[in-house]
Parts: C-alpha cells; structure tokens; sequence
C-alpha cells in the first residue's frame, strides 16, 4: 500500500514538472512571437497565434494571461477587444485607479516614508489579485515610489521608499544638520546622540 502511494506520489511529481517546463517553454515563445509587434498594436487572434506556435488554445490563453501580470500585454480574453503589446512606461489600463490611489497616499503623507504598503486592504478595497498587486508594485519600483525589503522590520513586503538626500553643487553648505540629524521611523532613540558624546 505505502509502495503504491509512493509510486503515485512520484508520478504526480513527474506530471506537474512537466506541466511546469511545457508552460515556461510556451511563455518563452510567447515572448519572442510578441516582440516582434509593435507596440500598442493589435497582436494575432488567439487562433491565429495558436496556429503559428502549434499549441491549444487553454494553455495559450494561461500563457496569455501570464504576460499580462506581468505588464508585457494586455490581454482581452472576451468581447472584440484586441490584445496589444504594452509599452515598458505605460501601466496597465486595469491598475489605473489603483495607482493612482497608492501615488496619492505618498504625495499627501497617508502612507509615510518607510512604512509597509498596506497590499492586502488594498487587494481588498480595489477587488484585485494578488497578481495584479504585484504588477502595480513593480511599477511603483520603477517609479522608485516603493522598494521590496525582504528584510523590512514589519517583515519580508513593500514599503514606502524614503526620500533620498538631494545632491548640492560645490562650494555649498550642505543640508543643515537640523535636517540630516532628526531620528528615522527606525532609527528612533538609538539613533540620537547623547549631550557631550
């Protein structure tokens, strides 16, 4: 029985590591057929692509939705909407508002300098995915608004970037130390100095 088990075990393990390398494989197909359209272009049909990298269509269309997370296309899977090639500057139509809430929570101080970005209430309050959060922290990365902290001290996340000191031409007093010296969130009193130290 438990040599039964096992062998089942290990078959299953076989089928999944297949799925896995047949997928990547199509993605990296995928990938190549894609950039050779322009962007903001209609790309094929999803038959037409199909045809040309000789797959079904189920596990294209996983495939398809694979590059849209992350931000290379935007996938229409219904309706007569085309699927085009997403610029590398341009945000995904469907993270729009998102974004632009999280950029509005920066600017006004809801969400501080090196504070975890809460992702889960807003997963919550926008109805999106955790996929599509990703995408949307990718793009605030880039935007150099967020960085990934594996070690961040509310735990492995996103968290709102400090702002970086502002460089100052020579022959200029740098910032005053008014402004250099007061602690960080993190830093707290560990980081003040004690009189006469």
């Amino acid at each position: 029985m438990t040599g039964s088990r096992t062998k089942e075990g290990l078959e299953e393990s076989a089928r999944q590591a297949r799925h896995i390398l047949l997928r990547d494989m199509l993605i990296r197909d995928l990938r190549k057929l894609v950039r050779r359209y322009q962007f903001d272009k209609p790309l094929p049909t999803l038959s037409e692509i199909s045809v040309a990298l000789g797959v079904g269509e189920r596990p294209l269309r996983e495939a398809l939705r694979i590059l849209d997370l992350d931000g290379e296309i935007v996938f229409r899977a219904r309706g007569r909407a085309r699927t085009f090639r997403l610029r590398p500057e341009d945000s995904h139509p469907e993270d729009t508002v998102l974004l632009q809430t999280i950029r509005e929570s920066i600017r006004t101080g809801r969400f501080l300098p090196g504070q975890p970005l809460p992702t889960g209430l807003l997963s919550a309050r926008h109805r999106a995915s955790s996929h599509q959060i990703q995408r949307v922290c990718r793009r605030l990365m880039r935007e150099r608004l967020v960085l990934l902290d594996n070690d961040g001290p509310a735990g492995p996340g996103y968290y709102v970037r400090k702002a970086e000191p502002q460089p100052f031409a020579i022959g200029m007093n740098p910032p005053s130390s008014q402004a250099t010296d007061l602690p960080t969130a993190t830093s707290g009193i560990a980081g003040r100095r004690r009189p006469g130290a």
